[in-house]
């Protein structure tokens, strides 16, 4: 049959124009995206901020210590604070041993000391207010040398077997003023100062009572001052968890453990508090243990609401609610995020894997950072610590979780054609399902659909149809291209939206979809849909323009196809306004021709003289 003529869409600009445009407003003006395998992302700016968010401070292992401050505030005991983040420990006596901690501040230093009341430097006596410089050398001896003050004249300098230096007395709890002290910077440490030489590499360590070198520690990991606003229950909690955490080190052949963060921060009698002392008085020599061993107690600033697990079960820290760093966001320049993965200009960073425990899934435990150079997949706490975040619990831009996340990154991730996540994930209004926005897209998911996406001008027309609310309700495919190759499409609940670039994308639906499923779709006479599906002017039937001639749909006719020759003489004769009104039956062949049926008549084209006579 003849193809169908561009005037004889006069009835779709007398009856659908000024409604088409109002639906598809700018529609007309968006490139529909090729096949997603051809997708490019453009790269952020260097300027651009990436915003992160997250929860906690620190690796949140064992006792979250602003955690513990919030239970001692709501009455918990020291006990059971340690019992709520230490499972399946028990508490036993330690007695006081002691401990040997490497000052790293010192590494490759000789060791310059004084004291108030004089001391023993290598065994020799060393006067009040005098200074002896020992440096340690290999097999435990020394070269020390006695000065008058720390940069005063020399006036002796031997030999000596050992590299200690000792205070006036020995014993705990001495009184500050027979401390030994640093040149320089003045600082105090109880019991002795301990030159070593490591392979050439120079070493000092404080040697005390475990006492006493936690009176160094505890004021230092969790503030005194705690104890005035109900949080003593936390300090004594941190007296334990220190005091089992550096008992069950070995760090050193010489040390058991060191002064900062890597280990437990230290620093000496300097900044020792009378309510921390209590904290540790209270406790002395208490420790975890687990299987008769001391248990290394690990503890951090904030857990965020959730510990992370690992030696000790991950348990939920309604405590840490008083932690300022329970929720965190940070914005980190595009630049130092490419330029810390070396990955070129960054496309985006995706967070691929949690580890389940908390809000938004939990920490991080695999991230995907993709740039115009390469994709590299690394670790939450690789994140962490380029960027210097305050956890590896976050999340980047927006959260993606569960089935949208798992479709997400099986269609690319942020790396692929729907690129970064514009929004967290939502329910719809309507309650029935759930979806994420992207920079190329979005994906929506119910329990009957499950998760598929949409995107371009695809997902353009079905926002103007209303989401999920309109008439098409959810989608129940991905979008795909048609097997002839020449457009795409999606389809919903309620029909589908098919793609060319020719033709734009336009909505098909109910019986007039069936009517054009069974002609074969797009691959049929009738070819691609040139409209959506819009009511007659006459209010009486429903229709959609297709490429190669229309269907039209009445209560009273049914849903039939029209096309062609046939097709331009009922549009001639007022289409269903005309006294043929809707037509009654699809193009069917009669002798020497084809036919269709209307309610006023009958349209038959002759294939003899190429015209059509109604009768």
């Amino acid at each position: 049959m003849p193809n169908i003529r561009t005037d004889s869409l006069r009835h779709l600009a007398r009856s659908a124009a000024v409604t088409l445009g109002a639906i598809v407003l700018g529609a007309t003006a968006l490139s529909h995206p090729p096949p997603p395998s051809s997708v490019g992302l453009v790269a952020m700016s260097a300027g651009d901020l990436v915003p992160f968010t997250g929860h906690g401070y620190g690796h949140g292992r064992g006792m979250g210590q602003f955690g513990a401050l919030g239970y001692a505030q709501s009455g918990a005991s020291h006990e059971q604070i340690l019992a709520h983040y230490y499972g399946n420990t028990i508490l036993s006596q330690l007695g006081n041993p002691v401990m040997t901690v490497r000052l790293v501040g010192q590494d490759n230093k000789a060791l310059d000391v004084f004291s108030d009341r004089g001391f023993f430097a290598g065994g020799m006596w060393i006067a009040p207010g005098d200074a002896a410089h020992i440096t340690a050398t290999p097999g435990g001896g020394a070269v020390v040398r006695a000065s008058a003050g720390c940069d005063g004249a020399t006036y002796w300098m031997l030999n000596r077997d050992s590299a200690r230096a000792n205070p006036l007395v020995e014993g705990v709890n001495r009184d500050p003023a027979e401390n030994i002290r640093m040149c320089g910077s003045g600082a105090r440490y109880r019991g002795s100062l301990v030159g070593v030489n490591d392979a050439g590499e120079l070493r000092t360590v404080s040697s005390l009572s475990m006492e006493d070198y936690l009176r160094g520690v505890v004021p230092r990991e969790s503030p005194a001052g705690w104890a005035d606003q109900g949080g003593a229950a936390a300090l004594r909690a941190q007296a334990v968890a220190a005091r089992s955490y550096s008992q069950s080190e070995y760090r050193y052949s010489y040390a058991k453990t060191c002064d900062t963060q890597s280990c437990q921060v230290y620093g000496g009698s300097s900044g020792e508090d009378r309510r921390s002392d209590a904290a540790i008085a209270a406790t002395a020599g208490v420790v975890l243990t687990r299987g008769g061993a001391v248990a290394r107690a690990e503890f951090s600033s904030s857990t965020g609401g959730y510990t992370a697990g690992g030696t000790f079960p991950a348990v939920v820290d309604d405590g840490d609610n008083v932690s300022p760093f329970h929720n965190w966001s940070a914005n980190i320049p595009a630049g130092d995020i490419a330029a810390a993965f070396n990955v070129g200009a960054l496309i985006a960073v995706q967070v691929t894997a949690r580890n389940g425990l908390g809000a938004d899934g939990g920490r991080v435990t695999s991230v995907t950072i993709s740039g115009t150079q390469r994709t590299v997949a690394v670790t939450g706490d690789q994140v962490q610590a380029a960027l210097g975040l305050r956890s590896n619990w976050f999340s980047v831009g927006f959260s993606v979780i569960g089935a949208i996340a798992v479709h997400y990154n099986e269609l690319g991730g942020a790396a692929g054609f729907l690129g970064a996540a514009t929004t967290n994930e939502y329910g719809t209004p309507n309650g029935k399902a759930r979806y994420n926005h992207f920079q190329g897209g979005s994906i929506y998911w119910s329990p009957t659909t499950g998760a598929r996406e949409v995107h371009g001008s695809i997902r353009e027309l079905w926002a103007a149809l209303g989401w999920e609310a309109g008439v098409l309700a959810l989608p129940t495919t991905d979008e795909y291209g048609t097997p002839n190759g020449k457009a795409r499409y999606n389809h919903f609940e309620g029909g589908s939206i098919y793609w060319s670039p020719a033709t734009g994308a336009h909505e098909v639906h109910g019986v007039i979809r069936g009517t054009w499923a069974a002609y074969g779709w797009e691959a049929g006479l009738l070819g691609l849909p040139l409209t959506n599906e819009f009511g007659t002017p006459n209010g009486q039937g429903r229709y959609n323009h297709f490429q190669g001639g229309s269907v039209y749909w009445s209560p009273g006719s049914g849903s039939h196809e029209v096309h062609g020759s046939i097709r331009d003489s009922w549009a001639g004769q007022g289409w269903e306004a005309g006294s043929l009104g809707f037509p009654t039956s699809d193009e069917h062949d009669v002798p020497g021709g084809r036919a269709s049926t209307f309610q006023g008549g009958t349209l038959t084209f002759s294939f003899a003289s190429g015209l059509v006579t109604r009768s």
